[in-house]
């Protein structure tokens, strides 16, 4: 194993450890009810709870209250496909993360049966007066989640993690956007450019892509990186400053976790640790690798197992 990948072990290891230290406060309030994703979400709730940490530590130093918002907020529970394992949700993971108390935490989620686990797991770490919880479609409630951020006093810290596309409409972003604050929006690269391809034919996908990217920037790129980076462009108008990492999955497919923030007199110089620091951690990492470290962090694999043959083997 070279010294790089050994280095990423360590960092993912000590991260997964965390989460599962986290999962585990809360794992016992309603068990049966999860959100079930790929094991790579793990690396979506590491960047989570980066930010939150580097974002709660900048809001205290200015004595600014600090506000999460989780669009898609899910259960605050989940559970990874094929796998037995468990992971806090994002709501669980920024509050646990954060360095300083957030002032207020606002959830969004259309499942009222999840939404009503996320209550009880939030109960258990937080006052009931610090945070509320919308049961209803996004593009329903968004003013409502915008006038409470504001009337909160603070800089809000949003995680915008589409069900499919929903919580995606630029509409939505552009609503958000009009808060103080940094937001991070995951970017399903391939399926947006399957929407793309059936746009030319099919008008409920045109507009589709019409409500993601709010005009007709999206028509004629001409492969999946342009109409990316058209949309990050957009993503500009409201927020000078949009970094991008890539998380990908199994089965190889690529999300991009994209950081959005408005750019200071300094130049906003905490962003490096997005760009720097998460990035090399986390980008791109091999799958198998993934999987192999999150077995050592939740002990279902020994620490000398990393270095046996057929260990060794899979990784190449």
């Amino acid at each position: 194993m070279s010294t790089s990948t050994a280095q990423n072990s360590n960092w993912f290891i000590k991260h997964a450890k965390k989460l599962k230290e986290i999962m585990e406060q809360i794992n016992d309030i309603r068990p049966e009810i999860t959100n079930e994703y790929r094991a790579h979400t793990a690396l979506k709730l590491m960047c989570v709870g980066y930010w939150s940490d580097i974002f709660t530590t900048i809001l205290h130093s200015s004595r600014i209250p600090a506000i999460y918002v989780d669009i898609c907020s899910g259960s605050g529970l989940t559970k990874i496909k094929d796998d037995s394992k468990l992971l806090p949700g994002s709501t669980i993971v920024a509050e646990s993360y954060a360095s300083y108390p957030y002032k207020f935490i606002i959830c969004v989620d259309c499942d009222k049966t999840k939404t009503n686990a996320l209550e009880m797991r939030m109960s258990r770490i937080r006052n009931k007066n610090s945070f509320k919880i919308f049961n209803g479609k996004i593009e329903e409630v968004i003013d409502d989640v915008c006038a409470l951020v504001k009337q909160k006093h603070g800089i809000m810290f949003c995680f915008i993690d589409p069900e499919g596309f929903n919580g995606l409409d630029w509409d939505i972003y552009y609503k958000i956007s009009k808060c103080r604050g940094d937001i991070l929006i995951t970017w399903d690269h391939p399926d947006i450019w399957r929407v793309f391809h059936k746009s030319i034919i099919d008008k409920g996908n045109e507009l589709r892509m019409m409500n993601i990217f709010g005009n007709s920037i999206w028509k004629n790129a001409i492969s999946n990186d342009e109409l990316t980076e058209r949309y990050i462009n957009r993503l500009r108008e409201r927020r000078d400053l949009v970094k991008s990492l890539d998380i990908i999955d199994e089965n190889k497919i690529v999300y991009k976790e994209l950081l959005c923030v408005r750019k200071t007199k300094d130049g906003s110089p905490w962003v490096s640790a997005y760009e720097n620091n998460l990035k090399k951690q986390v980008e791109k990492k091999d799958a198998e690798l993934m999987k192999m470290w999150l077995d050592i962090a939740y002990e279902k694999q020994s620490q000398l197992d990393r270095f046996s043959p057929s260990a060794q083997a899979s990784t190449r």
